[in-house]
């Protein structure tokens, strides 16, 4: 069995503090593992990004994942 990781980030370049904001995770059968917001630990803004995948900040405020926890 194969899975599938899909991210949404708020940016492009994970060196300069670009952050996960979506984590899923899909199975061969197209069944969601795990589809979470993640709240990241330094960004508030991300202008560019969201215009892409629509996740807002205020999306992910509500959200008690933190980008540095680990999710499995």
């Amino acid at each position: 069995m194969f899975v599938y990781l899909d991210t949404e980030t708020t940016g492009l370049n994970g060196g300069r503090g670009d952050e996960i904001v979506e984590l899923s995770i899909i199975d061969d059968n197209g069944d969601i593992l795990i589809d979470t917001l993640v709240k990241p630990d330094n960004k508030t803004s991300w202008i560019d990004a969201q215009e892409i995948h629509g996740i807002s900040p205020d999306a992910v405020s509500y959200t008690h994942l933190r980008a540095h926890e680990t999710v499995l």
